[in-house]
């Protein structure tokens, strides 16, 4: 896991940031890798980063696995995320 800053509003950049939970399960066949997934649980209040961790290695079809580093982003306001 780590963390990203984002403007806390894009029409007012000096408005200050916000920082962002973000964390990647890596392709479980590296040599397949051909790019990210961004996942989304979707909803008001659920934890993408918990999705990911709890869900999205087996929700999702092994050869998506393989081929793609899964990446998640906490909402603002939401478990790890300001």
């Amino acid at each position: 896991c780590t963390t990203m800053k984002a403007p806390k509003d894009y029409d007012k950049p000096d408005g200050g940031d916000v920082e962002l939970a973000v964390s990647r399960k890596k392709a479980t066949g590296p040599g397949e890798r051909i790019g990210s997934l961004l996942v989304n649980p979707g909803g008001p209040g659920g934890s993408a980063i918990g999705y990911l961790q709890g869900y999205a290695a087996l929700g999702y079809p092994a050869q998506v696995r393989a081929r793609y580093d899964m990446v998640a982003i906490d909402p603002r306001g939401v478990a790890r995320s300001e």
